[in-house]
């Protein structure tokens, strides 16, 4: 069903009005709808031919098979689909390190048409805090040094491999120096301010 009209960044066929929209949603009769293939077609070599008329899209938060028990891809395997699906970026965020980040960014740099899809890759980390997960992007080379090295102190604090002790929140906002972008999500709500003062 078309929702923009097949202008750039919609999909093709006529748009609905608002009634015709009512009728659909309340199940009366109306017009067909017209489906939509969202994925874009394969070239004669098998590579994905991406849709430019797709709005741009990076998911933000991924993590890989290097993450037990959490990811069940490869990174190789998830930069296909995310150009598959005709995403322009995506974000890679394994639990406290970058195990995953080398596979990463050598999946998303191969290919005959990598440098015409311009895939951009978000390099980051889950940092598993007293009060919960916090997940990390790197706002380029600086954040990735910066929160490099508040992985390996956090991992040097605790003196076991399996565990990571970090710094409070507003000592991570500093170690940042606004070179991180935080993501919240539903677990944070109760402390979402104090997020907030720390991060901005």
């Amino acid at each position: 069903m078309d929702w923009n009209g097949g202008r750039p960044g919609g999909v093709r066929g006529k748009p609905l009005s608002w009634s015709q929209l009512e009728k659909v949603l309340s199940g009366r009769p109306t017009a067909p709808l017209v489906p939509v293939d969202h994925l874009p077609s394969r070239d004669e070599e098998g590579d994905y031919v991406r849709n430019y008329s797709q709005p741009p899209f990076c998911e933000l938060h991924g993590y890989s098979s290097y993450n037990f028990l959490r990811g069940a891809s490869e990174p190789e395997e998830m930069v296909a689909a995310a150009r598959a699906c005709g995403h322009t970026g995506l974000a890679l965020l394994d639990r406290d390190g970058f195990y995953g980040a080398v596979a990463f960014a050598e999946a998303a740099a191969r290919g005959p048409k990598a440098s015409e899809s311009e895939f951009k890759t978000v390099f980051g980390a889950e940092l598993t805090l007293d009060d919960g997960i916090l997940p990390v992007l790197c706002r380029g080379p600086e954040g990735y040094r910066r929160l490099s090295h508040a992985i390996t102190n956090a991992r040097m604090a605790s003196g076991t491999k399996d565990r990571a002790i970090y710094p409070s929140l507003g000592e991570l906002s500093r170690i940042a120096g606004g070179h991180w972008f935080v993501l919240a999500d539903h677990g944070w709500l109760p402390r979402i301010a104090s997020l907030v003062d720390a991060f901005g």
